[in-house]
């Protein structure tokens, strides 16, 4: 009887630690609106905004996320598609978009992303510039 007891208490035990360590990652699912942006071209021309129209739309299904990120390029609105997947720690989101860009994006609320954004990709070579960017998106409610 102690020993059944025993093991089904251990058992109790291991589904406890377990629930604890296995961390869901947050739903990311919807749009994320631009609240600010800083950034720097290859070329040495700075980029800086606040209140503008760019936006990510995004979609999750388990720890993987894609969608659109919409943005002005000061000539027009581009819609790229983008995808990535959440980190195992539920807090860092790593995304890649369709012109060889790359964004590391933490989750630092329900409600916000910071993004660092590097690009060396296609951008370089089509207009012979790259450039990095930091970048907060606000969850729209």
């Amino acid at each position: 009887m102690k020993a059944n007891l025993l093991l089904v208490l251990v058992f109790f035990i291991i589904l406890g630690i377990y629930s604890v360590s296995a961390e869901s990652s947050m739903n990311l699912t919807g749009k994320w609106v631009e609240e600010k942006i800083e950034g720097f071209r290859y070329s040495g021309e700075l980029l800086n905004s606040t209140g503008t129209e760019d936006y990510w739309i995004l979609n999750q299904t388990g720890n993987v996320v894609f969608g659109t990120n919409v943005f002005n390029d000061s000539t027009k609105m581009v819609e790229e598609l983008i995808a990535g997947s959440i980190r195992s720690d539920g807090k860092t989101v790593f995304i890649v978009d369709s012109s060889g860009g790359t964004y590391i994006a933490d989750i630092t609320a329900d409600d916000t992303l910071t993004i660092n954004y590097i690009n060396t990709g296609t951008k370089k070579a089509e207009s012979n510039y790259a450039f990095a960017l930091y970048q907060v998106l606000k969850r729209e409610k």
